[in-house]
């Protein structure tokens, strides 16, 4: 935890936040902004030995290769998911929710994932948005795990970071717009002055093959054809026989939030 000068005097309440939308940065001719999913902050330079450090990462080492595909894949889908996700929101097809936990008497925080639905049976709205302060019920918990806490104190919030167990975001449901249901997510942001949810992002990965197949699937392009152009793309986890050629591409989401109350 970074020291600072005065006390942010963040108030650290246990909070629900329900994802209300999700987007992806369209950076077509270079590096984009998200997490650094790998741990490597890779230049981009020649003379690496995978291709993991030949692929240039966006700020603090961030992998979202998935940005430079975004035109493309809503050229396919005709559609894009951030249009997509405030649907799947309001129609209960996609009750994803983040539970912060503080622990008692200085205990470890803890930051669960959990699939949900409204306790009132459907997604109240105020417009196109749902309803702030709205109960779900936890109907499975996907992963509970630490956080790290970076206080930001010129701007009195916290940011916090999780790493978790790849967990999936749309249970069985597809967006046309790009396969999230095959997404591994792995590592979870955000940012909070103690009640209000500031940044969110969600960092993981897919297979070129699961890109490929929804390449095939929803754009009829040929699955060898997809998986020749992703390859050029793909930035994590080098093929054993080719440590010059990733199996996987990384995306960085940002998500929107509104608090919420969790009832287990």
């Amino acid at each position: 935890m970074t020291a600072c000068a005065e006390p942010c005097e963040v108030p650290r309440r246990d909070v629900a936040y329900l994802v209300t939308s999700l987007s992806i940065d369209d950076a077509p001719t270079g590096a984009a902004p998200g997490l650094d999913v790998d741990g490597v902050a890779s230049t981009g330079r020649s003379g690496g030995t995978s291709c993991v450090e030949l692929t240039p990462d966006g700020p603090r080492g961030a992998d979202n290769a998935a940005a430079l595909l975004v035109g493309i894949a809503e050229d396919i889908a005709s559609g894009s998911l951030e249009d997509a996700a405030p649907e799947l929101v309001t129609s209960g097809r996609m009750v994803l929710l983040f539970d912060v936990r503080w622990g008692e008497d200085g205990g470890t925080p803890t930051l669960r994932v959990v699939r949900g639905e409204p306790v009132s049976g459907a997604i109240e709205t105020l417009g196109d948005r749902p309803r702030v302060g709205q109960a779900f019920r936890a109907l499975e918990v996907l992963a509970e795990v630490p956080f790290t806490v970076e206080r930001e104190c010129e701007r009195r919030r916290e940011r916090l970071s999780a790493v978790v167990p790849a967990f999936t975001p749309v249970d069985g449901v597809a967006v046309p717009a790009m396969p999230i249901e095959r997404a591994e997510v792995t590592h979870v942001a955000l940012a909070t002055d103690g009640v209000a949810l500031r940044e969110g992002w969600l960092g993981g990965s897919w297979t070129i093959e699961d890109l490929a197949a929804w390449a095939n699937r929803f754009g009829g392009v040929g699955s060898e054809d997809a998986l020749a152009a992703l390859s050029g793309f793909a930035d994590l986890e080098p093929h054993p026989d080719d440590p010059l050629v990733c199996r996987r591409l990384s995306f960085g989401f940002r998500f929107d939030a509104v608090i919420a109350e969790l009832v287990d």
